[in-house]
């Protein structure tokens, strides 16, 4: 999210909590159990970027350069809670007026997870980021492989009006013309 308000995040704390609560199903409904494990709740969202990156003006590459982002956050367990502790300070209810539902329940679950987080070993996020690096490897490669598909489709197109708009008598004429 930081990402996409150029690091603005606060200044835009309407867009900042609607886009985080917008990608995170764990965040804003009221299942106990919203995903199977923390692997799940962490890259549910990623899937989200990934399926639906035009909703966030995102490349694909650029979903990949926020999966580096998660893996690098959740390396350092200072991070992890540093990260944590902005997305509750991002979802903590306005003093004045009714707060949206779906604000306090987010905020009330990321001071679970800042707790939770607090008690965990150093050593307890190092799958998941292994898990997120396979990841976004393998969306890379996907991205790579459709780049170099699309290169092949670019250069077959070009090889073809080439030789089309090259053949004797059809410079400047459409390849099919209306016969009257």
């Amino acid at each position: 999210m930081a990402r996409l308000l150029n690091g603005e995040y606060l200044g835009e704390i309407l867009e900042a909590q609607r886009i985080v609560l917008s990608l995170s199903h764990v965040l804003v409904t009221q299942e106990k159990f919203a995903c199977s494990d923390v692997v799940a709740a962490i890259t549910a969202p990623m899937q989200r970027v990934l399926q639906d990156h035009t909703t966030f003006s995102w490349t694909p590459r650029a979903a990949c350069g926020v999966m580096e982002d998660v893996s690098i956050i959740l390396s350092d367990k200072h991070l992890v809670m540093v990260a944590l502790s902005e997305l509750y300070r991002l979802l903590v209810p306005p003093a004045t007026g009714k707060p949206p539902k779906r604000v306090v329940l987010g905020n009330k679950k990321v001071l679970f997870y800042l707790s939770w987080a607090e008690q965990q070993p150093a050593s307890a996020f190092e799958g998941i980021v292994m898990f997120v690096q396979l990841f976004k490897r393998e969306e890379l490669e996907r991205v790579g492989k459709h780049e170099s598909q699309k290169k092949v489709v670019e250069a077959h197109r070009e090889e073809t009006r080439k030789t089309t708009s090259d053949a004797p008598g059809t410079a400047g004429r459409p390849l099919i013309e209306e016969i009257v």
